[in-house]
């Protein structure tokens, strides 16, 4: 249990490239990559990040200290946070907490093997997140695809497949000025 690498307070302006994050074996609770406190604008990019049985990328601000600048690019979130029943608490692929100005863009957010491991809670989930951008990426079969609550003037752009969840496609519950253009909901439960 526990969290296989974290970047904190004053962490910025970095690069994570070309990594995987995997575990070796099924261990309860467990995140693969975590933001948490003022760290800002660090770049993950063409990382696979899989089989973490919390989250697999946990962004985690507060209310007084709020994440800013993150960006994601071209990475693979499998399998990641594997019980539904935790929906919507911190469990599944992406989770946003309290991050604002950031880019989520041409990432896959899926599986690897229902039959082995189940669906993933959600493929992102986003709370009191603001300004932040999502295009092109692809949220396939997770229990919830999108989840955003209390988010604010954040943009979910062309491109974005939210398909083959086994519940709803995207949902949102008290967002003010968000953008949801262009998108595909195909399949979902």
């Amino acid at each position: 249990a526990g969290t296989m690498l974290t970047f904190w307070n004053t962490c910025n302006f970095g690069t994570i490239d070309g990594f995987v994050f995997t575990p070796t074996g099924t261990l309860a609770s467990s995140i693969g990559l975590l933001f948490n406190g003022s760290a800002g604008n660090l770049e993950v990019r063409r990382c696979i990040i899989q089989l973490w049985s919390k989250c697999g990328f946990q962004h985690l601000g507060t209310v007084g200290t709020q994440m800013s600048g993150h960006k994601l690019y071209d990475s693979y979130l499998l399998q990641n946070g594997n019980d539904a029943s935790k929906v919507p608490s911190g469990f599944g692929q992406l989770d946003l907490t309290y991050t604002n100005d950031f880019f989520i863009t041409n990432n896959q957010f899926g599986i690897i093997n229902t039959g082995t491991y189940g669906f993933p809670a959600f493929g992102i989930q986003a709370t009191n997140t603001s300004n932040g951008t999502y295009a092109s990426n692809f949220v396939w079969q997770n229990n919830i695809g999108g989840n955003f609550a209390s988010c604010k003037y954040d943009r979910i752009l062309a491109g974005n497949r939210f398909e083959n969840s086994q519940k709803e496609g995207v949902i949102f519950n008290n967002c003010i000025n968000v953008i949801f253009e262009g998108n595909w909901l195909n399949n979902n439960g």
